[in-house]
C-alpha cells in the first residue's frame, strides 16, 4: 500500500495563493488574459518594457546569489511589481494602489488618485520605469544597509542595463548620470509631473515595506546585518561537523527536528548554512495587514509515527530508480549558483506565458503582479509553517534511519544506481552547475 503523502505544506501554499488572488481582484484587478488589442495601456511596447524590468530583476538576483533567501527573492519580485502597479494606477480606470490596501498608515491616497483621462502610453511607460528603477535600487543598492557582499555583484547590471533602460523610457534623465544614488536623487527631485507621481507612490510603498518584518535593513537584529535572524532561533540539534554526513549519535537529539547542514558553494566548497529567514511568521504579506499564522493546520508526522517512516521510505524508493526525467526536474528547480531560486523560476514561467499569449502591457503587468504576490504569500505561509514545526530535512532523517544498512540509490553523474551505506545517502544536488550526489 502506497504511503499517504503529507499535504500540510501544500495546504499552506494553496491558502497563500488564494488569499493573494482574492485581494488582487478586490483591488480592481482583472484577469483578462486576452491578446493585445491596440489600446494605449495594453500595447506590445509597454509589455516588452514590463518584461525587461522583470528580467533585469531576475538577472540581478542571479548575479547576487546568496544575498537573498528564497522568501527574499519572492519579496523582491513582489516589491518590484507592486511598485510598478502603483505607478500605473493613475493611468487606469479604477485600480487601487496596493500600498494603501496593505498598509493603512500610508493614508487615504486611494481616495485621492488623480486619474489621467487621456493616458498616453509614453507616460505609462515612464511611470512604470521610474517605479521599477527605484524599487530595484531599494532592494539592491540601499547604502544605509549592512548587507552581504554578494549584493554588489548586481550593481554593474543596475548601472548599465538599468540606467540605459530608464533613459529609454524616461528621456529627461541626463546622459551624464551613471551612479545609482545620483540617478535616484535626480528622480526624487524632478518636477516632471509623471515622475513626481511615480516617485510619490513608489516611495510611499517602499517606506512602508521597510517595516514589514523582513529585516531588510538590519534594524531588527543586534548585528545590524540586513535579512539576518532577529528571532534568536536555536536548533535543538547540533550542527553537522562532517561535510555531507550527520553523526546521528552525537549531533541529533530529535530526529524530526531541523539540523544545520553543509551546503554546496561556488567553487566546489561547502559551508554551514544557518536557517534562512526564520522570521517569516512575522512578515506582513500582500494579502493581509498582519502576518499569516496558520498553525492550526496539521503539521508533518513526527518521529515514532508510522507515516514518518513511510514517507522517508518512499523517498528512498524513488531514489532507487531515479529516472533521467526526475533528475532533469531536480536540475531545473535547484540550479545551483547564479540561480533565481524557485520564486524567480515561477516569475520566468509567468513571463513566458504572457509572451505566448501575446499579452499587452497592462495585462502583462497584471499577470506578473498577481504571480509575484501569490508566490510571496505562499512562501510566507509555507516557510513560517516549516519554522513553526521545526521540520527536519529528509537527508538527515534518512542518514540516521538507515545508518547501519546498505541502501540502493543514485550514486552520482554517470554512476547510475548502486549500493552505498545509508549513513552516506545524499539527495540530488547542484554544484557548479552540475548534478552531484555527495559533497566532498
Amino acid at each position: 500500500m502506497k504511503p499517504q503523502r503529507d499535504r500540510s505544506n501544500k495546504m499552506y501554499v494553496k491558502k497563500g495563493f488564494a488569499f493573494a488572488l482574492t485581494v488582487f481582484l478586490s483591488t480592481g484587478g482583472t484577469l483578462t488574459l486576452a491578446r493585445a488589442n491596440g489600446n494605449v495601456a495594453n500595447d506590445r511596447l509597454t509589455a516588452a518594457m514590463v518584461r525587461d524590468w522583470s528580467q533585469l530583476a531576475l538577472d540581478m538576483i542571479a548575479a547576487s546569489f546568496g544575498f537573498l533567501s528564497p522568501p527574499g527573492v519572492a519579496r523582491a519580485l513582489s516589491i518590484l511589481t507592486t511598485s510598478e502597479w502603483n505607478a500605473m494606477v493613475p493611468y487606469t480606470a479604477d485600480a487601487t494602489p496596493v500600498a494603501v490596501a496593505r498598509f493603512p498608515e500610508t493614508g487615504t491616497a486611494a481616495d485621492n488618485v488623480q486619474r489621467v483621462r487621456r493616458a498616453r502610453s509614453e507616460d505609462t511607460r515612464k511611470a512604470i520605469s521610474v517605479a521599477a528603477f527605484l524599487a530595484l535600487a531599494e532592494i539592491f543598492y540601499d547604502l544605509d544597509s549592512n548587507c552581504a557582499a554578494t549584493r554588489e555583484n548586481a550593481w554593474p547590471l543596475m548601472e548599465t542595463d538599468g540606467v540605459d533602460m530608464l533613459r529609454r523610457y524616461v528621456d529627461v534623465v541626463p546622459s551624464g548620470l551613471t551612479e545609482i544614488p545620483d540617478v535616484v536623487n535626480f528622480l526624487k527631485s524632478s518636477t516632471d509631473t509623471v515622475i513626481e507621481r511615480a516617485v510619490e507612490s513608489t516611495m510611499t510603498f517602499l517606506t512602508a515595506r521597510r517595516a514589514d518584518g523582513m529585516n531588510a535593513r538590519g534594524d531588527l537584529s543586534d548585528d545590524g546585518v540586513c535579512y539576518s535572524d532577529y528571532t534568536l532561533y536555536q536548533s535543538v540539534n547540533d550542527p553537522q561537523e562532517t561535510v555531507g554526513r550527520t553523526n546521528c549519535m552525537d549531533e541529533i537529539r530529535h530526529l524530526d527536528k531541523w539540523q544545520q547542514l553543509y551546503v554546496p558553494t561556488p567553487g566546489g566548497g561547502a559551508q554551514l548554512r544557518p536557517w534562512l529567514s526564520p522570521y517569516m511568521d512575522r512578515v506582513i504579506p500582500f494579502s493581509s495587514e498582519t502576518p499569516l499564522l496558520w498553525t492550526n493546520l496539521p503539521g508533518p508526522p513526527r518521529e515514532g509515527q508510522d507515516l514518518f517512516m513511510e514517507q522517508h521510505s518512499e523517498v528512498l524508493d524513488i531514489y532507487s530508480s531515479l529516472s533521467d526525467r526526475q533528475k532533469i526536474i531536480a536540475e531545473f528547480w535547484a540550479d545551483g549558483p547564479a540561480s533565481t531560486l524557485p520564486p524567480g523560476h515561477w516569475h520566468e514561467i509567468a513571463i513566458e506565458v504572457a509572451e505566448e499569449r501575446e499579452l499587452g502591457g497592462e495585462d502583462m503587468l497584471k499577470l506578473l503582479f498577481l504571480q509575484a504576490q501569490a508566490v510571496f504569500d505562499a512562501g510566507i505561509a509555507s516557510w513560517q509553517a516549516k519554522r513553526y514545526y521545526d521540520s527536519a530535512r529528509p537527508v538527515t532523517v534518512l542518514q540516521c534511519l538507515y545508518a547501519d544498512q546498505t541502501v540502493t540509490t543514485w550514486l552520482g553523474p554517470y554512476q547510475g544506481i548502486g549500493e552505498r551505506s545509508g549513513s552516506e545517502w545524499q539527495p540530488v544536488r547542484i554544484q557548479n552547475g552540475d548534478l552531484v550526489a555527495t559533497l566532498r
